[in-house]
Order: structure tokens, then C-alpha cells, then sequence
């Protein structure tokens, strides 16, 4: 970019710095200012990424030089922080899940559509090389049509991780779920029925998720997401002349691909938070008001599609009173 792109970025923890390392490293991008909600986390990020940290939320979204920002706090947050930051007029990237659920999301999309603002889930797997060329080779028909799916993302996650409250929106489904059920809909799009079951933990978030999505061409994806222990991090996507195995699918850089009769590993670039900061920045100067890799209508049918699976988990959040 021929100007560093400015950010301010709502929310300091682990999310935050590691998209920090890596757009800085580019030397496109330019964090302006930030906000916590512990004014000593926001100091030591500004510390450490040279940039500005302030006690109100609106004065880092305010501060000059921004052009976007960026929504890096817990999903229950998601909705007011981005309706803050729409409401001064700035465009946003919110970390996945987007929002707790599909009603606060209408409403930002509502809200943004009328004032001519971006907006963005930070769906990072969708704008990296390699489901970007696994949903071109499926959709050119090379492994024929699809016949079933199966994705696990499972990760143990110790009690006193954020995963475990309910009052942040924690549980397996929207934190690691969101993952297998947005490959699953990039394939598939919205499922015509959807069967979810889960095993809460004794916080009360589900735990360990098994989903079926039955979708319209009549294939079903097979979806376990879990935060009691670690299975396998892995998507396999089965059609009538090939198949695809994809380790590490949300993140990864190469897939194991059988069509035709032939076997070959195909690799890409590493993935990187830097493609969908790149793209969003880019589109935001554009005067878009959503980006093609991750567009509000899919955004929308996938928070559909977790509210009914916690709908059938019997799983609510304060969000839900909105």
C-alpha cells in the first residue's frame, strides 16, 4: 500500500497481538491506537506496538489517523463495541464469532447498510491461499459432487480460559465450531436441516458438539467440535470422482487431493492474518461495504445456523435477551 492503513484496535489479548505481529511486519499497516478493558493491558500493548492507548473506547476509535477498526474482545462484547465504532462513523473487522447471535448481527448490518459503513467478520481462514483453492478446485467440479464432509476441530482448553465462561460467550461452538460449520458452508452453503448435540461442561457451555448439517444437494457434513480434549484439527470433503483431505484445515497450507485416479499434495503460501488485513484495508478505501471472501449473507446463515444448534444444545447467553 502505497499509505500504511490505520487501525484502532478494541481489545489487547492474545488475538490482538498476534494480528499485530504479523500486519507490522508488513509494513502496510499502522496500529493507531488501542482500548482494553484494563487500562494496564491497553499501556502494555501500546508499549509494545507503539501506538496509543486510551481509558474511553470512543477516543481510540476517534483518534486521527484511523480509518478502521478492529473488534478483538470476547463474542458477548462484539455487538456493542462494533455499534460504537459504527455510530462514529468508522468502518469494522470483528473477530469470528461476529456476534453471540443472528439477531445483534441484523442489527449492525442494518445499521452500517443505512450509513454507507463496512463491515467484516475477521474470518482470516477464508481469505488464505489454500481455502481459497480447495473452494475454486471443488467448485470446478474436479472432485465431481460432493457426497459428504466431515471436519473436527478439537482443542482441550484448561477451566480458567475464557472458553469456559458463559458470561463471555464461551463454549466449543463459537469459539472452534464456527470453524468446520464456515468450511461446511463455503462448500455447501445453508444446510436444509441441521441435528446438534452436545455434552456441557460444568460451567455450563457445550463442551463436546456433534453436528449433522443436511445440505441441499443432499450430502451431510459431519461436524465435532470440542474443548474437553484434543482429537484432530481436520476437514475431508468426499465426492463422486475424488476427495480431499485438508490437516489443520482453518490454518494449514497443503491438502491431499485425489480426482481422477491421481494422488498429489498441493501446498501454498502459509497462512497469515496479513491476506484479510490486506483485503479489508483495501476494500474499506474502496468504499465497500463487505468483502467477496467473507460477505454479510454468508456471515448471516452461519450465525443461523449456531443459533439453532444451540437452540437444540438448550445453550443461551445474556446476548439472547437482546
Amino acid at each position: 500500500m502505497a499509505k500504511r492503513f490505520g487501525w484502532a484496535y478494541v481489545g489487547s489479548g492474545s488475538i490482538a497481538q498476534k494480528t499485530a505481529n504479523q500486519i507490522l511486519s508488513t509494513g502496510d499497516h499502522k496500529i493507531i491506537s488501542v482500548w482494553s478493558n484494563r487500562k494496564e493491558n491497553a499501556d502494555k500493548f501500546a508499549k509494545k506496538y507503539n501506538c496509543l492507548a486510551f481509558e474511553k473506547m470512543e477516543d481510540a476509535i476517534q483518534a486521527q489517523g484511523v480509518e478502521g477498526v478492529y473488534i478483538a474482545t470476547p463474542h458477548t462484547a462484539h455487538f456493542n463495541n462494533a455499534l460504537l465504532a459504527l455510530k462514529c462513523k468508522k468502518p469494522v473487522l470483528i473477530e469470528k464469532t461476529i456476534t453471540v447471535n443472528a439477531t445483534e448481527l441484523k442489527m449492525l448490518l442494518e445499521y452500517g447498510t443505512k450509513h454507507n459503513l463496512y463491515i467484516g467478520e475477521a474470518m482470516w481462514t477464508k481469505f488464505n491461499p489454500l481455502a481459497k483453492y480447495i473452494n475454486d478446485y471443488v467448485k470446478e467440479g474436479h472432485i465431481g459432487d460432493i457426497l459428504e464432509m466431515d471436519a473436527d476441530f478439537s482443542v482441550w482448553s484448561p477451566i480458567r480460559k475464557r472458553v469456559n465462561r458463559p458470561e463471555l460467550g464461551g463454549g466449543a461452538l463459537l469459539d472452534l465450531g464456527v470453524y468446520p460449520i464456515t468450511y461446511s458452508h463455503m462448500l455447501l452453503g445453508k444446510p436444509s436441516a441441521i441435528d446438534a448435540k452436545t455434552k456441557l461442561n460444568k460451567f455450563g457451555v457445550d463442551g463436546d458438539d456433534k453436528i449433522k448439517l443436511m445440505n441441499q444437494n443432499g450430502s451431510v457434513s459431519s461436524i465435532s467440535t470440542s474443548i474437553f480434549k484434543y482429537r484432530s484439527i481436520q476437514a475431508n470433503i468426499i465426492g463422486t470422482k475424488g476427495k480431499i483431505k485438508v490437516p489443520n484445515f482453518f490454518s494449514g497450507n497443503k491438502a491431499v487431493i485425489t480426482s481422477n485416479g491421481k494422488k498429489f499434495v498441493h501446498k501454498t503460501e502459509r497462512s497469515s492474518y496479513t491476506y484479510q488485513f490486506n483485503k479489508v484495508a483495501l476494500d474499506i478505501r474502496q468504499g465497500k461495504l463487505e468483502s467477496e471472501e467473507v460477505q454479510h449473507k454468508d456471515s448471516l446463515e452461519i450465525m443461523e445456523i449456531m443459533d439453532e444448534c444451540r437452540k437444540q444444545f438448550d445453550v443461551y447467553y445474556e446476548n439472547d435477551r437482546v
